[in-house]
């Protein structure tokens, strides 16, 4: 497989499947603290094409992803940073399944190489503290502004 179509099935398929697992940390750690019903994953960017349960696909389904509520300010300083970290937990935890699994020969390169190197990627930007050009703000961020926050 040449490096052209590992790029492409690296962003049209392992990529909202990572944006999905990285989301579902958050769900995680919502769930946990919260008795939350009313919630919802988005994946993508623009206005939702289909509806599954609780999450939602948009055209860009590949780029970017977010949980609604997206913020539990009326919990713990503790809890609201567990609910932040939930997503990069969750992000290194597959990181971590997808050595091991690739290690043991249980999944190809084909599959891994492109999956790792996409959820490295989105792990490192997720944790990074800063303001992404949509306006949004990275996990890094709003644990960092959750710690200073009195």
């Amino acid at each position: 497989m040449n490096w052209f179509m590992i790029l492409l099935l690296g962003i049209f398929i392992f990529m909202p499947i990572i944006t999905l697992i990285h989301e579902c940390g958050h769900l995680f750690f919502l769930k946990l603290f919260n008795d939350i019903t009313d919630y919802r994953i988005t994946l993508g960017s623009g206005k939702s094409i289909l509806t599954l349960g609780n999450i939602e696909i948009c055209p860009l389904y590949f780029f970017y992803g977010r949980i609604t509520p997206d913020d539990i300010s009326d919990s713990s300083k503790l809890h609201n940073i567990l609910f932040q970290f939930g997503g990069i937990l969750f992000s290194l935890i597959s990181i971590i399944l997808l050595f091991i699994l690739n290690k043991l020969h249980l999944i190809s390169d084909y599959v891994y190489t492109p999956f790792f190197d996409f959820s490295v990627w989105c792990t490192f930007t997720a944790i990074i503290p800063i303001k992404y050009p949509d306006g949004s703000i990275s996990d890094g961020l709003r644990i960092l502004r959750t710690i200073k926050d009195n």
